[in-house]
């Protein structure tokens, strides 16, 4: 893990604290980086993906796949330490059109690659615990069926993702 993040860490660990007594006796422990990504994720994450129009493509069409997870702006903080831990992804902000006042953040990973290097083999090995599981679990086989056929027809992509629908 990149020094960075250990550092980022440690002062969010230090600023929330607990009021529960700390060592070996204590069975309720912070959890690590890592199992905080998972909840973050599990509360506010979202896999998902698409076929939109896009009259650049060959056919006119393109797959796009992301994960997200989306925060009120005065969280910015949290969602660049998830940007710095996976080390891809991007952070964006935007206004809000409804009666809230706050502005939403979003951490985004867009990239195929990322996702399938980074992303996909981190929730493979830290397990979501909702029901959010069953999404990742269909984002993951299309990303790999996809991954797996890249010169498959833009009709055949479109009947394997429906099929996970």
């Amino acid at each position: 893990m990149h020094p960075a993040v250990l550092v980022t860490l440690r002062s969010y660990v230090d600023r929330v604290g607990s009021d529960k007594p700390s060592g070996a006796g204590n069975q309720q422990e912070r959890p690590g980086l890592e199992q905080w990504v998972v909840g973050m994720t599990d509360g506010e994450g979202c896999f998902s993906i698409c076929i939109v129009a896009h009259p650049g493509c060959a056919l006119g069409w393109q797959v796009q796949h992301e994960y997200s997870v989306t925060q009120a702006a005065a969280s910015l903080a949290a969602l660049d330490l998830i940007r710095r831990f996976f080390g891809c992804g991007r952070v964006i902000c935007n206004s809000r059109q409804d009666d809230h006042r706050q502005a939403l953040a979003r951490f985004s990973v867009t990239a195929r690659r990322d996702l399938l290097q980074r992303v996909i083999p981190f929730f493979d090995e830290y397990p979501l615990i909702t029901a959010k599981r069953l999404d990742y679990d269909v984002f993951r086989e299309a990303m790999r069926i996809i991954a797996n056929c890249p010169m498959i027809a833009f009709w055949d992509r479109a009947s394997i993702l429906y099929r996970f629908r």
